[in-house]
């Protein structure tokens, strides 16, 4: 995708995250209470008492680098001009910034902050298991600001340099939702802290106060299930965007759950939520950016959306650019 980045790129950046004011917390495998700076657990009723546990199996812990020192860092680059002020179309990002969610949100931190800049920033999570290990899993937290116009290329916002990195989550067992819960709930406190203590900017010889903002979640169905609790393909009412309740269908070996709609089906909303969608100050699923990663760029799927989304030539059907923009707002 970006084929002047190179492996040497990516270690640069990850020695850099280093050094955004590293908070580690390691939680006990007994009583889950946070362990100390020696990672001793310091609850007297627990088994573990004054036990350290550096190196026991089940441990999970939880790393935070600063959102404000990077923040800063980008900001001491460069990368945003003179254009951010008015949210105009002279972003590198501007594709996404063209469609009518995007401009709502703006127009909706305007009359919320109309003294301050704010900076719209899109949430990546995926886990994976280090090489050769089947037990654990790493969880990285990426956030990807939209206001970029330093750079060339398509999705410049995603170049290593431009990415942030506020948390680190890593376990050696199963995860569950007090688990998410607290690590997103860690990055927010420090968004609640830079919305009270503003950064700021200079552009063009003027000093401007900026804050920062969830603009939307972009999560694979795998990793939504374990945030939000849905979407579960293998339980009735478990879609993330609709009120479609599923239908049992039997098979040569078993039954299975199929998601066509026999009656009517109604899109969630504020006022109209999931029952099992398990409650985040993460932007609701329905919300959330259609997964690029898994949907756009891997096989069939990305063959016919590209060619959708491009001329046509294959499918001899083209999207035209008012579609796309009426789709962004889903």
């Amino acid at each position: 995708m970006y084929p002047s980045i190179k492996l040497n790129h990516i270690e640069k950046k990850m020695e850099q995250w280093g050094e955004h004011k590293r908070r580690v917390y390691s939680y006990c495998t007994v009583c889950k209470r946070l362990l100390s700076e020696k990672q001793q657990c310091l609850n007297n009723s627990c088994e573990r008492f004054m036990m350290c546990q550096a190196n026991v199996s089940g441990n999970k812990t939880i790393v935070t680098f600063s959102l404000r020192c990077q923040l800063e860092k980008l900001i001491e680059n460069g990368i945003f001009g003179k254009e951010v002020m008015v949210q105009g179309d002279e972003s590198l990002c501007s594709r996404l910034k063209d469609t009518p969610k995007y401009k709502s949100k703006i127009e909706e931190m305007k009359l919320a902050r109309p003294d301050a800049i704010t900076l719209l920033v899109s949430v990546n999570c995926d886990g994976f298991r280090r090489r050769g290990s089947k037990r654990g899993e790493f969880w990285p937290i990426y956030l990807a600001v939209h206001e970029i116009t330093q750079g060339t290329g398509k999705f410049v916002e995603y170049r290593p340099e431009f990415v942030m990195l506020p948390a680190l989550l890593q376990s050696s067992t199963k995860l569950d939702k007090g688990d998410f819960s607290s690590v997103f709930e860690r990055i927010f406190i420090e968004i609640d802290e830079i919305r009270k203590n503003p950064l700021k900017v200079t552009i063009s010889g003027q000093e401007y106060d900026v804050v920062v903002e969830i603009f939307q979640s972009v999560l694979d169905m795998d990793a939504s299930r374990k945030i939000h609790g849905v979407p579960n393909w293998k339980s009735f009412k478990s879609c993330s965007r609709c009120t479609v309740n599923g239908t049992s269908i039997k098979l040569k070996k078993g039954r299975k759950i199929a998601w066509f709609s026999e009656n009517m089906v109604v899109q969630y909303d504020a006022n109209n939520i999931p029952e099992k969608l398990i409650k985040t100050r993460l932007p609701p699923p329905w919300t959330d950016g259609y997964d690029g990663l898994h949907l756009l760029y891997e096989g069939t799927s990305r063959d016919v959306l590209k060619d959708l989304m491009g001329r046509g030539e294959k499918t001899g059907y083209s999207i035209n650019n008012n579609i796309r923009r009426e789709w962004a707002v889903q």
